[in-house]
């Protein structure tokens, strides 16, 4: 099948070298070089940079509506366009260009977490699994037809980074799947129930501050959600401290009768400082990183910053 895909993320990179053995892929569209760095310099997509390994012919629009580009899209004649975490929205310019249309892979089970954030939300919420869709596109956000759904489990220490890392992969399989169904004519239309869809914003640096009333269970979730971007933080002794990951402690024998404070350091263990929460039960640093300081464990934070039983984390 001739396929144009459509992807700048380097979660969409396994998916861009699977189509690349299994079809024919005629074109890759991304998004224009960036900034980035220290020094500002122009640096490509993960995609493009996979596109131009792998010898694909690469289209960088700065507006998907430009008519020289809708002209070169339409030149590469695709039979249908896959599209996967491109960072723009696809107008209808492009939508009913291909026979076969476009079809996205989406990093949830959809209707729940429509938007550009679904995989972060899904370990901030707490869920228990997450999956890939793919999907008709329509002009609405995430609101076409199902074609397929596959989910997998969330693991109780995957982070952001991983859970992407897993779902990359589950992405090109899934895609396979999809394309082999469209190509025999027997890809099934399933409408979604708009009234379950949820929205998934991408994650603000607000929301990543640690709330210290939360449960040690919510707080662990927001953390490991938040790695690597935007990264979890909170302060102490006045400054930023980023948190990579907690561990909630399960009864500490020491703190029985204690009173525990939500953002207080109610003890200092020897593989770092346990931290009250809003249930009353404690959580330990075990991984951060102090304002202008490389990432530390929090063994290695206990005995370089020696915070004292009583301080608080704001």
């Amino acid at each position: 099948m001739r396929v144009v895909f459509m992807g700048s993320a380097p979660i969409a990179v396994p998916t861009l070298e699977f189509l690349s053995e299994r079809h024919d892929v005629v074109g890759v569209v991304t998004q224009p070089d960036k900034p980035q760095g220290r020094k500002r310099e122009l640096t490509p997509t993960a995609v493009k940079q996979a596109a131009l390994r792998l010898g694909k012919p690469v289209l960088e629009p700065r507006k998907l509506k430009a008519p020289d580009f809708l002209d070169a899209l339409r030149g590469t004649a695709p039979e249908v366009i896959v599209v996967f975490a491109y960072g723009r929205r696809v107008p209808s310019e492009v939508l009913y260009m291909p026979p076969h249309g476009c079809i996205n892979i989406h990093g949830s089970i959809l209707p729940k977490y429509r938007g550009a954030c679904p995989i972060e939300r899904g370990i901030m919420a707490g869920d228990a699994e997450t999956g890939i869709t793919t999907f008709y596109m329509a002009e609405g956000f995430d609101t076409g037809d199902i074609i397929l759904t596959e989910a997998m489990p969330i693991g109780p220490d995957d982070t952001g980074g991983t859970l992407r890392g897993k779902l990359s992969r589950l992405g090109a399989e899934v895609i396979g799947k999809t394309l082999d169904a469209v190509a025999r004519g027997d890809a099934p239309r399933i409408g979604q129930d708009h009234a379950q869809a949820t929205h998934a914003p991408v994650i603000t640096r607000d929301e990543a501050r640690v709330d210290w009333t939360r449960s040690a269970r919510e707080i662990d979730c927001q953390v490991r959600a938040c790695d690597p971007e935007p990264g979890a933080w909170t302060t102490f002794r006045g400054q930023p401290l980023k948190v990579r990951r907690v561990v909630p402690v399960e009864g500490e024998a020491s703190l029985v009768g204690q009173e525990v404070r939500p953002g207080t350091i109610v003890e200092v263990v020897r593989d770092g400082p346990l931290v009250g929460t809003g249930e009353g039960r404690v959580i330990r640093l075990a991984d951060v990183q102090p304002a202008g300081k490389k990432w530390m464990s929090g063994a290695q934070f206990a005995a370089g910053y020696r915070p004292t039983v009583g301080e608080k984390l704001e």
